[in-house]
């Protein structure tokens, strides 16, 4: 074999693995990463209940036992089903009460160790939001999302909640927040080609396996 040939082959394996090693670097920090979600979210969750608000927020993640293997990591923050005091729009003899729900601020780590951060609307059968999804932003490994930030998507929620809601009471913070949210996924998905696309894509696809729908 040509000295050159061993050389260059070398040097672009290492570069190869040295891919694989900081992906399995961005992988080794959810860990850490979903404790201090779980720490702030939880506190929002309780908060809610101590104020008599039982049975609106709730939490969901990746098991304690799975955070170690293959499964896909993921923390999501979501309200309950509320009805909307009126009958679904069917032909059933029995009419059953609409209820509005599925609004969720979800974070997910991707194959190569991205974080992506979406918002889900709240839905019925009588009221629908105009977009299924807002991608607020893909960060490049978990520490790269500070508790400062968690913090602000929380307030994100609660504004995209209110006005995602057949109530809609809503103020300018909230239209400010909402717009902003509206912008970040406009950008993102401006470009939708390539390695931005297919980040994407597999935000949306890995999100729908786990998104709460109660």
């Amino acid at each position: 074999m040509k000295k050159h040939i061993k050389s260059y082959i070398d040097t672009e394996m290492k570069r190869y693995f040295e891919g694989r090693d900081l992906v399995k670097s961005k992988r080794d920090e959810w860990k850490d990463f979903q404790r201090k979600s779980e720490d702030l979210f939880s506190e929002y969750v309780s908060a809610v209940q101590d104020n008599g608000y039982k049975h609106w927020l709730y939490m969901d993640s990746t098991k304690e036992n799975k955070l170690s293997d293959f499964d896909h990591k993921y923390i999501t923050l979501f309200f309950g089903l509320d009805s909307t005091g009126l009958y679904k729009l069917d032909n059933e003899d029995r009419p059953k009460i609409d209820h509005q729900g599925g609004c969720a601020l979800h974070i997910s780590q991707l194959v190569t160790g991205d974080v992506s951060v979406l918002f889900y609307p709240f839905q019925s059968d009588l009221y629908k939001a105009n977009e299924d999804s807002l991608l607020y932003g893909i960060y490049s490994s978990p520490n790269r999302v500070s508790q400062q930030k968690l913090d602000f998507f929380v307030k994100l929620l609660f504004s995209y909640a209110r006005g995602t809601s057949y109530g809609r009471n809503i103020d300018v913070l909230d239209r400010l927040r909402i717009r902003w949210m509206k912008i970040r996924h406009w950008r993102y998905g401006r470009g939708k080609s390539g390695l931005i696309k297919s980040l994407l894509d597999a935000a949306l696809q890995l999100a729908g396996l786990v998104k709460p729908t109660s």
